[in-house]
């Protein structure tokens, strides 16, 4: 979550790998020992349980409902962090508590969470319809 990936190819010169390690070397200078309260590895959730086809859930009628009481609920939206984009549910999925707290821990770490409508991702759609599928929190 704090890693950067530098791609360099044939094209690249000497010039453009000194200007890097120049740039790389002042952000370190700027920011070395800052941020040290920002350290340490979130636990990446368990792939969720897929319910219905990510086409199937997102053309299903929708409900909005607050993150925090959507677990048990089929995802309607994808969430993920951005960089580097790998969602971590999918249209479809089964939202679980541990989803739920992962989102909440990418929020506090200052992540760009994106994918639901909701661009403070406090609220996910869910598939209505779905009562039987649904598990009480």
């Amino acid at each position: 979550m704090y890693n950067t990936l530098c791609v360099m190819t044939i094209g690249d010169d000497f010039k453009k790998a000194d200007m890097l390690i120049q740039a790389l070397k002042e952000i370190s200078d700027e920011y070395y020992l800052k941020y040290t309260g920002m350290g340490g590895m979130l636990e990446i959730p368990d792939i969720p349980e897929r319910i219905l086809t990510p086409r199937e859930a997102y053309n299903s009628p929708t409900t909005t409902m607050c993150l925090e009481n959507s677990i048990g609920h089929i995802s309607a939206e994808f969430i993920y962090a951005y960089p580097p984009g790998i969602p971590v549910i999918y249209p479809g999925e089964r939202i679980t508590g541990e989803i739920v707290d992962y989102v909440e821990k990418m929020k506090e770490a200052s992540l760009h969470v994106q994918g639901p409508e909701d661009p403070n991702v406090n609220y996910i759609k869910v598939v209505r319809n779905l009562e039987a599928l649904t598990i009480t929190a």
